[in-house]
């Protein structure tokens, strides 16, 4: 019998602190009617490409690379060369399991595409689905994102939420102690879950991810995994934060819905305490948390893949600039136009 390793109980600055890097994650998404366009991996600027790339790949199971066909087909062309594959293993982020070669890394490009969609890390929700055969995951989307519509309404809900006035955690709970949906759906005692839950979103935060049983080091990787379950409204959540800041005013909105969402995994924990299978999956899906896992090999190489692309395109730049330019046209053009999207 394999022995999971002791999994260090973190401190309450540790959770907040983690808390708030997986907010930062976030990259801002404007309404409609001042809408910007943003680079979506805005909130992981300061990562390495592959680092960034595996991170998105556990919270939302999304690839930042190309198919593996596109850069078969550049080498096939001759537009990646032999020197561009090298180049990027000199330049790989890890030590991990790499192609041992140039030649090794053509291969692997020109093998057939694994085609594998990257995994996700597991939720609460997502083990409690698999374990019983209810779509909980899609059903706490479904309730987060219908309360958050009458929360965040700008004019378009049907019913604006009465606790506009409180923060959103305050108005998640107080509409949750008497939201009798959950019930009905099948987690029996949901409300009576929510109100051993603190007021504050802070302490939730803390006492949530007890129940969770999370590790330290996993803390920022599983709050970001939860933000992206709910993506829209934590892109939302993120911009209200960003034009707060802009002006100096503090703003928990993100990550007191962090603290929603990860409230309804630990009521989901409770209220699913009779389904044992439940406790035995999230047990084991601890242990996957507790472990660093290794670089994804298939990633590594699109990664690898994608630096050699990106190198053969400034080779091609850098030679257009060292050629010599053409003729001045004879006649001035009429009109010479600038255009932006935004």
């Amino acid at each position: 019998m394999i022995s999971q390793p002791p999994i260090e109980d973190p401190s309450r600055a540790e959770i907040l602190a983690a808390a708030l890097r997986a907010t930062r994650r976030i990259a801002p998404l404007w309404p409609l009617q001042g809408f910007v366009a943003v680079n979506p991996f805005l909130g992981l600027a300061d990562h390495r490409f592959a680092e960034a790339a595996r991170a998105m790949a556990a919270s939302a199971g999304a690839r930042l690379t190309m198919p593996r066909a596109f850069y078969a087909k550049a080498i096939r062309g001759g537009r990646i060369t032999a020197l561009d594959l090298a180049d990027a293993l000199a330049e790989a982020e890890d030590g991990g399991d790499l192609p041992a070669d140039g030649e090794a890394l053509r291969a692997a490009a020109l093998a057939p595409d694994p085609d594998v969609a990257p995994r996700p890390l597991p939720t609460v929700a997502d083990v409690a689905g698999a374990a019983t055969g209810r779509d909980w995951a899609g059903f706490v989307t479904d309730r987060l994102s219908a309360w958050a519509a009458a929360f965040f309404d700008a004019g378009q809900a049907a019913w604006r939420s009465p606790w506009r006035d409180l923060g959103p955690y305050a108005a998640w709970r107080a509409e949750a102690l008497v939201d009798r949906t959950p019930e009905t759906m099948g987690l029996a005692g949901f409300r009576r879950a929510v109100e051993g839950l603190p007021g504050d979103a802070s302490d939730a935060l803390e006492v949530a991810t007890r129940r969770i049983g999370m590790p330290a080091a996993a803390l920022e990787a599983y709050g970001h995994r939860l933000l992206m379950t709910i993506g829209g409204w934590s892109g939302h959540a993120r911009q209200r934060v960003w034009e707060s800041e802009l002006h100096g005013r503090p703003d928990a909105s993100l990550l007191e819905l962090l603290a929603i969402r990860l409230a309804w995994e630990a009521a989901l924990l409770d209220c699913l305490a009779d389904a044992p299978a439940v406790e035995m999956a999230w047990h084991a899906a601890l242990g996957a948390y507790a472990t660093s896992p290794a670089s994804h090999p298939a990633l590594a190489v699109d990664c690898l893949l994608q630096l050699a692309y990106e190198r053969a395109w400034q080779r091609e730049l850098a030679a257009r600039f060292r050629t010599r330019p053409e003729a001045a046209p004879a006649e001035r053009p009429a009109v010479q136009a600038v255009f932006c999207i935004d």
